[in-house]
């Protein structure tokens, strides 16, 4: 295939990753719409046809396409066009069980003082129990599934955002909320 025509379907699906639907992928773009290009990467693997694809596949297509949909600087990446992005909003009516994965050498911590974001601003929730393993899979090969009682949770003070369906995202959940 010609190095152009690869580089804008590469670009077309990144935009549609990261300026329209980043929460179908797993994915919670910081305000400004960054996201980990490292997780941006292991969620394309996840999807037919694109497990090929790796960091330089990404920075050649930018180098190759005149006005590309997407920016790419020192690690992170984000769509050009973000008027589609909703930031997250609270929650009004979360599920009463949501779920997230996390590696298994982190469970004994987690079990002992709650859920506490890794190298983001919040923990991801999602109210597809699968989309969540997928989630923890990107770090862990067996992840720990966790089960967030959100009203338990809401009780203890935890905002809960709505970060696009099926997504959630909070700053923190406490250890008596998770089973």
């Amino acid at each position: 295939m010609d190095p152009r025509r690869k580089a804008r379907k590469l670009d077309r699906m990144l935009a549609y990753m990261l300026g329209r639907c980043p929460s179908e992928f797993g994915l919670v773009p910081l305000p400004d719409g960054r996201v980990k290009v490292r997780e941006l990467i292991k969620a394309l693997h996840e999807e037919d046809g694109w497990r090929h694809i790796r960091t330089a596949d990404i920075e050649a297509s930018l180098r190759i396409l005149k006005t590309p949909a997407v920016e790419s600087e020192a690690g992170w990446i984000r769509a050009v066009d973000r008027t589609g992005l909703a930031a997250p909003i609270p929650a009004i009516h979360p599920p009463a069980l949501v779920y997230t994965a996390i590696r298994r050498r982190a469970w004994p911590i987690v079990r002992e003082s709650g859920l506490k974001p890794g190298g983001l601003p919040w923990v991801v929730l999602s109210s597809d129990r699968d989309l969540a393993v997928r989630i923890g899979r990107r770090s862990d090969r067996e992840p720990v599934v966790l089960e967030v009682a959100t009203n338990r949770a809401r009780n203890k003070g935890v905002e809960l955002l709505d970060a696009g369906p099926p997504l959630l995202c909070t700053a923190y959940v406490p250890a008596s909320c998770l089973h």
